[in-house]
């Protein structure tokens, strides 16, 4: 502990003090010791501000856990306080072997003693000494301070890495991500195609992106591209089946004599296609496989329902289910919403149809194209050159969140339009475009 001439004078006041209020009745055992052991925030308040309006919440602070850290004696919140909290004036518990003063860290002149009754001001550091009740002439001080996030939880934010010069003259791509790389598979105005990959910065902010032909690749669906075990893999228009280590050198998958491939999602444990026998023109399934060349029916004999595939995503639940989604144009029409498909993979059940009757579903996913799906922080989001919906429920009800702007010229971008979902990111290519969409949740 230490000790000071002003230390002194308040021990001496306080044995005082406390000799004074002692009656013959109270059993009072006074020691040396001086120590915070609680500390609880009472009711905050914190400012909330919309696009058109602003208006005040309460919330308790003992939400909010303080930690004590009695070797550096320091207190302060193990979580940070919501955005917009107000620190000048609120209540606190403290408990205490001893007896507490407080003051500003800025100006020590100030000090007063604490009451549960009375409001601190907690905007900017403090400092808090605890007394022993025997009249020592020691105390013990702490240095206070509280965390308030700077950003909304909710918020969305857009960066731009660098611009894709290489995708000027490309008319599609298909962004994927192999091993945490980003690349794109593209095809220019003659059917070329190539692959384009992006190396991050030194400052690991922007990347550079670099371009080279792809070979191997006659017939290739770009667009039907994905990742799997490590690797690009890639159907063709003729039902081939093809593979890459790097997107450059692509080979053929042998597959069984009349089965035609047709690739459509990709998840941690299979390849999810649509088979064709084209020694049977009605033999039609949709089906799995974990090396690209086995495959077996999946839940649903009628994969004809799925020829108009717009998009298709496979993805792993907060609960460790995994899920394929495909969203499927069966109206063949512009006007008509899409229809959603969803499997529980490895449990044999059979493919779920959301219903896309009319007023039975208000947020119906619309047909608008190109679109993509990706999974993303728990959700599912369609992403269009018009709008992003999100899906919270697994892909049942799609919503535009309010929360979320899109670039202005977004929408009018021409050339390429792709999209890919990697850590905290959702990329979004458009024409030579690129943005990286962040939310910002508890990630500050």
């Amino acid at each position: 502990m230490k000790t000071t001439k002003y230390g002194i004078l308040v021990a001496l006041m306080l044995s005082i003090f406390f000799a004074a209020c002692k009656s013959d009745d109270d059993d009072v055992t006074y020691t040396d010791e001086c120590y915070i052991s609680s500390f609880v925030l009472g009711q905050l308040k914190r400012q909330v501000v919309t696009s058109d309006t602003t208006f005040m919440v309460s919330f308790s602070g003992s939400l909010y856990p303080l930690s004590i850290d009695q070797l550096k004696q320091t207190i302060t919140n193990n979580e940070p306080l919501p955005q917009g909290t107000i620190l000048s004036a609120a209540l606190a518990t403290i408990t205490a072997q001893g007896s507490v003063i407080y003051t500003p860290a800025s100006d020590t002149t100030q000090w007063k003693a604490y009451s549960s009754t009375d409001s601190i001001n907690f905007s900017e550091p403090l400092l808090f000494r605890v007394y022993p009740l025997d009249g020592s002439v020691g105390y013990r001080q702490y240095t206070m301070s509280l965390n308030v996030r700077q950003n909304d939880p909710t918020s969305f934010t857009w960066s731009q890495p660098a611009l894709i010069d290489s995708l000027a003259d490309k008319v599609s791509g298909k962004l994927l991500f192999l091993n945490q790389t980003p690349v794109v598979l593209a095809t220019d105005l003659v059917g070329r195609h190539s692959v384009i990959t992006g190396t991050v910065s030194p400052d690991k902010v922007s990347f550079a992106w670099t371009e080279q032909p792809c070979t191997g690749t006659e017939n290739g669906n770009m667009q039907q591209a994905q990742v799997y075990d490590g690797r690009l893999w890639m159907s063709t228009t003729d039902g081939k089946l093809l593979t890459s280590a790097d997107g450059v050198q692509w080979e053929d998958v042998p597959q069984a004599e009349g089965v035609s491939v047709q690739l459509m999602a990709a998840s941690d444990s299979a390849l999810y296609a649509c088979i064709q026998n084209t020694q049977d023109d009605t033999s039609v399934s949709y089906a799995a496989s974990a090396d690209g060349q086995t495959w077996v029916n999946v839940g649903m004999e009628h994969g004809e329902r799925f020829a108009g595939t717009e998009a298709a995503v496979a993805y792993t639940q907060g609960n460790g289910n995994r899920r394929v989604l495909i969203a499927s144009d069966v109206h063949h029409s512009a006007d008509a919403p899409l229809a959603v498909w969803s499997l529980l993979e490895g449990t044999g059940e059979p493919w779920i149809l959301f219903s896309i009757e009319d007023g039975i579903n208000p947020y119906l996913l619309p047909n608008q194209t190109p679109l993509n799906l990706v999974a993303y922080n728990g959700w599912l989001v369609a992403v269009t050159q018009q709008s992003f919906r999100f899906s919270y429920d697994n892909g049942i009800t799609w919503k535009n969140n309010t929360n979320l702007l899109l670039p202005a010229d977004m929408a009018t971008v021409t050339g390429p339009f792709t999209a890919a979902a990697q850590g905290e990111y959702i990329w979004v290519i458009a024409g030579k475009r690129c943005w990286r969409l962040r939310y910002n949740g508890y990630q500050e």
